[in-house]
């Protein structure tokens, strides 16, 4: 089932569907539920219990059997994690490159990216460019076609469509093709983070599979009444 349900899962015809099934106000999880249940109905299952039941092994069999897990993307390609890195802790000072090329560190970016100073808050935005979730070679979903960057060149050319496309004004840095960012700060596919001065003060955790802004709003209230402080707000 894992072998059919991958083959499905990268066919032409698969992301024709997510794509239209974006369109008409659904998920491109929805057709991915779609699949399981077929492949399921596939290999024999009919009742509605059984097909639940072979879909839930299929999404589950690499925990119990670890040698499985490169049958299937969602196991495969899942880099999320919670990590070691915690509220209160020093943030580490790790290698980043430019839009330009240019190498450089988070240090570099976060010197001075916020000034809370006499009631009025300035706060720059920093949003480092990591390893691509869905990667048309590895993960594929509905929307722009992106192949996995074999380089960081290549990582930083990505990083510069995805701001023309998504006309995003925030500094942009780019994780080194090693991954240090993602390994340190474990933000994949994407999560929050606050620094006040050298420690972290906010580490945002998923919620329903996304990232309320909500307690970064909060976080940054604080700093307001706080009086004179070094603030930095990232994005990974």
């Amino acid at each position: 089932m894992l072998r059919s349900q991958e083959e499905l899962r990268f066919a032409p015809e698969t992301i024709a569907r997510m794509q239209a099934c974006t369109a008409a106000g659904g998920e491109w999880l929805d057709v991915v539920h779609d699949i399981q249940r077929e492949v399921a109905i596939g290999h024999g299952f009919k009742s509605a219990l059984g097909i639940s039941a072979a879909v839930r092994r299929m999404q589950t069999a690499h925990t119990t059997a670890p040698e499985l897990a490169k049958l299937s993307v969602y196991a495969r390609a899942n880099l999320a994690e919670a990590g070691a890195l915690q509220p209160g802790q020093p943030w580490p000072n790790v290698p980043l490159v430019g839009l330009d090329g240019q190498r450089c560190t988070l240090k570099d970016w976060c010197g001075d990216l916020t000034v809370v100073c006499a009631g009025q808050t300035q706060i720059r935005f920093l949003c480092v460019y990591i390893r691509e979730a869905h990667a048309s070679d590895v993960w594929p979903i509905d929307g722009p076609q992106v192949w996995e960057p074999q380089t960081t060149a290549q990582r930083v050319q990505t990083a510069l469509e995805f701001q023309r496309q998504c006309k995003l004004s925030w500094p942009i840095a780019v994780d080194c093709i090693e991954d240090d960012f993602l390994r340190t700060f474990s933000p994949w596919p994407f999560r929050f983070y606050v620094f006040r001065g050298e420690k972290v003060e906010l580490k945002s955790a998923p919620v329903d599979g996304t990232h309320s802004v909500d307690e970064v709003e909060e976080a940054l209230r604080r700093f307001e009444i706080s009086g004179r402080t070094q603030t930095g707000f990232v994005t990974g």
